[in-house]
């Protein structure tokens, strides 16, 4: 390589330098200058946030409160089985749980198990339900129950309005006479929402004048259109101590698309 040839390769060499250097400072310009795109990790309250990286397109600001079980008790019913009852509340306005898997425990006196029932369901944001599972077999005669909620899956429902889902006439009634009939809860449930409902869901309690829970049942009606009412009933086939006030449970699963029969006719 000549002298000239050896002259111009450093002075392109040192434009090279020169450009990369100038380059690069002003590359670190741009970036302190330009502030961060804003995310819900920014620690900055910005992008229709409620709080600091929370509410609007971000994650609630409410602090998720765990489930509160208020009662747990367990009704003999034919020999060999009982039903169960557990009411269950959740006090997250903003948040449900879309899955809640659970377990009825039941135990003699001497503290050993003698049948157990699992199962899973949800529960709706800011509402108590009535959990109910019937014809639990036990090897021996139950003195306790334990509810146990396992790994609740909370999940955020945005701008939740509760289904309106009522009952009108509720009432009880013994069919087939007074000797030997069986005790019916019925009445009418009415959908006043906007949306047909695959599926609704309805629970049961009798309370005697001491307040204490003394029967459960429960009952699921299938298809309910917008607007319509549909008359149910739930039997119990064994004989019920004596009550003196029924209450209901009735909601149905916001978290299941395929629940919402007039969305998927639209799609």
């Amino acid at each position: 390589m000549d002298y000239d040839t050896k002259r111009i390769f450093r002075r392109i060499v040192v434009a090279l330098s020169y450009v990369l250097i100038f380059g690069g400072l002003w590359l670190l310009v741009y970036v302190l200058r330009t502030p961060p795109a804003p995310s819900c990790f920014d620690k900055i309250q910005n992008q229709g946030e409620q709080g600091i990286d929370c509410g609007g397109p971000c994650q609630s600001c409410e602090a998720i409160k765990q489930l509160t079980v208020y009662e747990a008790s367990f009704f003999p019913t034919k020999p060999g089985f009982v039903d169960v009852f557990a009411e269950v509340n959740n006090p997250n306005v903003a948040y449900g749980v879309s899955q809640l898997a659970y377990t009825f425990t039941l135990y003699d006196r001497d503290g050993q198990v003698v049948g157990s029932k699992g199962g899973v369901t949800y529960i709706l944001p800011n509402s108590t339900k009535f959990i109910v599972d019937q014809a639990v077999p036990i090897a021996r005669g139950a003195f306790k129950v334990e509810f146990r909620p396992l790994s609740p899956k909370f999940e955020e429902v945005k701008n939740y309005i509760k289904p309106r889902l009522i009952i009108v006439g509720l009432a009880s009634e013994i069919i087939g006479g007074q000797q030997g009939g069986v005790l019916a809860v019925q009445g009418n449930l009415a959908n006043q929402t906007n949306y047909d409902l695959d599926k609704v869901f309805v629970a049961i309690r009798l309370k005697n004048e001491l307040g204490q829970t003394v029967a459960v049942n429960k009952h699921e009606v299938r298809t309910l259109d917008a607007g319509a009412y549909r008359f149910f009933r739930a039997t119990w086939p064994y004989r019920v101590p004596h009550f003196t006030d029924i209450q209901e449970s009735v909601d149905t699963n916001v978290f299941e698309e395929s629940n919402y029969l007039k969305f998927l006719k639209q799609r």
